[in-house]
């Protein structure tokens, strides 16, 4: 056998494995990763593993080359997350651990996995999309004969969303690696390694063709075909096909194929074959083989295998494996907000006074990818400008801006909008050089709502851009004997603002 093991790129999903032998039978696993994903956080994935796996094998024969193919399904989120970095297309590779163990034999195995270029859906709404992707595993034989397994491990990702011009998007290419959630059965297959027929001096279990009750000098339970109620001279609990209810002198838990309940006297859970929810006095959390949510009183998280988002009655931010953007102190954050944080420079255009003044500063955002809404602390550098007043008089001003609460907008569709509330100060004012107001006191009337987005068709948070916008400015108060000469020249509405916003390294 050869091991088979593969993962999604992305998301949850389904993988195939497809083996080349016609003696193969089918097998199948589902299982449960979480993956670190930048822009994302930590997503839980969901994958079926489905192959085509001999059931026998003999030794010294080689396993025929399994190929694999992988068919993943991406959640919701993950596709807004893409979406919002203005990817369209996605491609890489992963390597996906598995072990294979026989008599004799114990090997891990990375098997690589090519994930080809492929389309992400257009947006929105965000929905499950499919990626797939297809590797091979290696040929390996086997030396000694008995049963051997295949299970599966832990997977790395390394991706590359890209823009439609084909350019890496601002995530670039980046590596996650995903862990088995702990607890599940790990098995994909079993299937025993064979030794042989008889044809090549091997007993076969007859002599003349008739049965002799061993096969290589081990007794088989049979004598002719009829069962003699051993095994290699122990009880194996049936004479002739029936059940007697024991096993070397030990209840296994059974009279004539009856499940009793016990097994040696203790309870196992079931009684005529029907789980009656209890192991030895003690709830296993199902009844009658359905899930009833609880283990031993407690709340699992689950009913009827289903994820209710709970866990001993507090939220898990999950329903059915799926973020549903609550954390409740549980889900490892994968419902936090994400942090951005950008250097910013530019020009404001002040247009009563008719005159220029840079502006420079950072801004630290906190966004929320599911509603595609953030919060903000803008902090903007006292700043300076050179003006005309009357169209001919020159001054000149200090400016300085004070935040009046946090700034606040979306990223939706690829578009920033952004609104911000500022006092303006003056902390000085002069004309031809010489000082005529200003001072701590000095600022506006009323703060200056400062609204801007983004000029750019697609605005990456990961590679910044530009913003532009328009906002008022009221008279001003505080600024000395001269205030009523100064204000006049710093109200308006016509003032405009374009900055470029670039990560913070």
């Amino acid at each position: 056998m050869s091991a088979v093991s593969a993962s999604p790129p992305v998301g949850g999903g389904l993988i195939a494995l497809a083996g080349n032998s016609a003696s193969a039978d089918p097998v199948s696993l589902t299982l449960e990763y979480t993956c670190p994903f930048p822009l994302i956080g930590t997503q839980p994935i969901s994958v079926e593993i489905n192959s085509d796996i001999p059931s026998s094998i003999a030794v010294g024969e080689m396993t025929p080359p399994i190929e694999i193919e992988a068919i993943t399904t991406v959640n919701a989120k993950t596709h807004q997350g893409l979406k919002t970095v203005a990817a369209t297309t996605i491609e890489g590779s992963a390597i996906a651990n598995a072990n294979i163990a026989a008599p004799g034999f114990d090997l891990p195995l990375e098997v690589p996995i090519e994930v080809p270029k492929q389309n992400i859906p257009p947006a929105p709404p965000y929905t499950e999309f499919d990626i797939t992707a297809s590797g091979n595993a290696p040929e390996i034989s086997f030396s000694e004969p008995g049963q051997g397994e295949i299970t599966v491990g832990n997977i790395v990702l390394t991706l590359t969303p890209r823009k439609a011009d084909g350019n890496p998007t601002g995530l670039k290419t980046f590596e996650s690696a995903c862990t088995l959630v702990a607890g599940q059965d790990v098995v994909l297959a079993q299937f025993e390694v064979t030794d042989g027929t008889g044809g090549d001096g091997t007993d076969d279990g007859t002599v003349d063709g008739t049965d002799d009750g061993t096969v290589d000098g081990t007794d088989d339970g049979t004598v002719d075909g009829t069962d003699d109620g051993t095994v290699d001279g122990t009880d194996d609990g049936t004479v002739d096909g029936t059940d007697d209810g024991t096993v070397d002198g030990t209840d296994d838990g059974t009279v004539d194929g009856t499940d009793d309940g016990t097994v040696d006297g203790t309870d196992d859970g079931t009684v005529d074959g029907t789980d009656d929810g209890t192991v030895d006095g003690t709830d296993d959390g199902t009844v009658d083989g359905t899930d009833d949510g609880t283990v031993d009183g407690t709340d699992d998280g689950t009913v009827d295998g289903t994820d209710d988002g709970t866990v001993d009655g507090t939220d898990d931010g999950t329903v059915d494996g799926t973020d549903d953007g609550s954390t409740d102190g549980t889900d490892g954050g994968s419902g936090e907000p994400i942090e951005y944080g950008y250097n910013l420079e530019g020009t404001s255009h002040i247009g009563t006074p008719n005159g220029d003044v840079p502006i420079r500063g950072d801004l630290d955002a906190l966004f929320d990818l599911e509603s595609g809404e953030f919060d903000a602390e803008l902090n903007l550098a006292k700043t300076s400008g050179s003006f005309k007043l009357l169209g001919f008089l020159p001054s000149t001003a200090d400016i300085a801006f004070e935040q009046v609460g946090s700034t606040t907008g979306t990223l939706q569709e690829g578009v920033l909008n952004s609104s911000s509330t500022m006092n303006i100060l003056l902390p000085s004012v002069k004309l031809f050089g010489i000082p005529v107001g200003g001072g701590a006191t000095c600022k506006t009337v009323e703060p200056s709502v400062i609204d801007l987005h983004s000029t750019a068709d697609f605005f990456d948070p990961l590679s910044g851009g530009e913003l532009v916008g328009e906002y008022a400015l009221s008279a001003v108060q505080g600024c000395g004997p001269l205030n009523d000469f100064i204000s006049p020249f710093m109200a308006g509405a016509n003032n405009t603002l374009t900055i470029n916003l670039t990560p913070k390294s």
